[in-house]
């Protein structure tokens, strides 16, 4: 698959960092729908959701999704009050344009689509 993906991709990229930015996508997507938070609490507990949300989305654990996943950078400017939420207004959850959803911070898997847990591939 890695070999696959430097065909596409033109660079030296192994797979994980496709994981790596849908998963910090997802999050940023996620905090920019669910809206800023009225305390360092709410936060707290709005960033836990948010993350075990990717996690799922992946088919990981919230813990591996926050330490090799979603870039840290994300996740400390929603709690400095800044999301992608100007940019993806009008266009749903998703950040899909045609999706039109906007009723909360869930993540909505694309039809036909599926995140596997991906092994190394033995050598």
């Amino acid at each position: 698959m890695n070999t696959r993906f430097k065909e596409l991709a033109g660079e030296d990229c192994p797979a994980k960092d496709l994981r790596t930015w849908t998963a910090t996508v997802l999050a940023a997507t996620a905090f920019a729908a669910a809206g800023q938070p009225k305390s360092k609490a709410a936060a707290k507990r709005r960033e836990r959701e948010v993350i075990r949300e990717v996690a799922e989305a992946l088919g990981n654990t919230p813990a591996a999704c926050r330490r090799s996943y979603v870039d840290p950078r994300v996740i400390a400017a929603f709690h400095n009050g800044q999301t992608i939420a100007r940019v993806t207004r009008g266009r749903g959850e998703s950040g899909d344009p045609s999706s039109g959803k906007t009723s909360g911070p869930r993540l909505r898997r694309r039809r036909g689509w599926r995140a596997r847990r991906t092994r190394p591939a033995c050598r």
